[in-house]
């Protein structure tokens, strides 16, 4: 960290300069003080002026000032010199008219009240910001726009996070929006195709998820002959997810191209045994936003619907019922949020992960039964969220592996 420091007269000067200071700061209000200036430039040291109150003119003046008096290393903070500054005080344009002009480093000295205006002023190009910072015990004039102790770190993230949109100048795509490519659409046939036989809008249609040929593919092959036979799978009848078909997959005389291989052969299932935890989590994250979303519909059920005169929520069993489930969905929020805190540190256990499924998908569906309980009748007729809820849940303990299996992943780590 280097230590420097703002002179207001020649004395400063030759002070800082005893004390070897390694750079020097110009405020607004000395820009026009020109014999400073010039006693600063012959220190031949870096400089920061700010430009509050100032004209093109006036900073041009200073600025070639100081290169004439031998300062090589200048940056100009564009500045409001209202203390606090007001944002509509601003026009972070000027940024780019300064750096422009005078083909220097651009800052911003910042004297309103937050981060906002720093972090904007980096998308315009700014590479120095200046702010006060005061302890919070401490009441000065210019307290009420300053950073306490407690805040400087925070503020720090919010610029590093705004230098980091804008770091790359290439096109750029984030890795972990890749895993959601599953939502696009692909090629799927809707009837039978025998070899030969063209591919037309009859017999191939675009659905998601995206596991097969992508839809991008579409246009290409149609009135293309199919070099093999492929079969349709009819929807399996289901009792519940409704929404979305469950098919069978055929893979008859598949030949898959050298060049198309994904990882080493053979090794298929243990590619896939890597993402387990992951897709173990994924059911976690659907559960615990189901039940929640589940209580949240029943509590307010239980506010509206009335029974001899009164809301049933004011009745005991009823109170106790919503507090048990209420205590059962935090305390598996709060285990899974650990297990996602684990998983983004690329440290989650298997067994951890099979203990959030398992736990998790159990507890959806005792609130989801409890919840239809507390609706009575009107929980089994499927107008209410509270009765899809109760049918489509239960295949969340089978799936992903059946929580049997997920006991058994726990205890092979006792």
């Amino acid at each position: 960290m280097k230590i420097f420091s703002t002179p207001f007269d020649k004395s400063g000067v030759d002070l800082l300069e005893k004390l070897k200071c390694k750079m020097y700061k110009v405020a607004s209000f000395e820009i026009t003080d020109l014999p400073l200036i010039e006693e600063i430039s012959r220190t031949k040291k870096p400089v920061i002026i700010s430009t509050g109150m100032s004209n093109l003119k006036e900073i041009d003046r200073a600025y070639n000032l100081m290169i004439k008096g031998g300062t090589k290393h200048i940056a100009l903070l564009y500045c409001v010199s209202n203390y606090p500054s007001n944002i509509n005080d601003f026009s972070l344009n000027n940024l780019e008219i300064i750096k422009k002009k005078f083909k220097v480093k651009i800052g911003l000295s910042d004297h309103t009240i937050g981060s906002f205006l720093s972090c904007m002023s980096i998308i315009k190009g700014a590479e120095v910001i200046e702010k006060h910072i005061c302890l919070k015990n401490i009441k000065s004039v210019d307290s009420r726009f300053s950073l306490n102790e407690n805040e400087i770190a925070n503020f720090k993230k919010d610029l590093d996070n705004f230098y980091k949109l804008i770091k790359n100048n290439t096109y750029l795509r984030s890795k972990s929006e890749m895993k959601n490519k599953i939502f696009r659409r692909s090629i799927y046939a809707i009837s039978d195709i025998n070899p030969g036989e063209k591919f037309t809008k009859k017999n191939i249609k675009t659905f998601r998820p995206d596991k097969g040929l992508s839809a991008s593919f579409f246009l290409k092959i149609i009135n293309k002959k199919s070099p093999i036979k492929i079969s349709k799978g009819k929807p399996l009848n289901k009792i519940g997810m409704k929404g979305q078909d469950t098919c069978e997959l055929f893979f008859d005389n598949v030949r898959v191209p050298k060049e198309n291989l994904l990882g080493m052969e053979g090794m298929g299932f243990m590619m896939l045994m890597k993402e387990l935890a992951w897709e173990r989590m994924l059911v976690a994250i659907i559960c615990q936003a189901g039940a929640e979303a589940a209580f949240a519909h029943t509590v307010q059920y239980t506010k509206d619907r009335k029974a001899f005169g009164k809301p049933i929520g004011t009745f005991q069993n009823t109170r106790f019922k919503l507090a048990e489930l209420r205590t059962e969905i935090d305390f598996c929020r709060t285990y899974l949020d650990r297990c996602m805190e684990l998983q983004l540190e690329e440290s989650l256990g298997v067994d951890a992960a099979a203990a959030a499924k398992y736990k998790i998908s159990d507890m959806f569906s005792k609130v989801v039964d409890d919840c239809l309980q507390l609706h009575g009748g009107y929980g089994y007729m499927l107008e209410y969220p509270i009765a899809r809820a109760y049918i489509d849940n239960r295949a969340n303990r089978i799936y992903a592996g059946t929580n049997e299996i997920m006991k058994e992943l726990i205890s092979r780590t006792l």
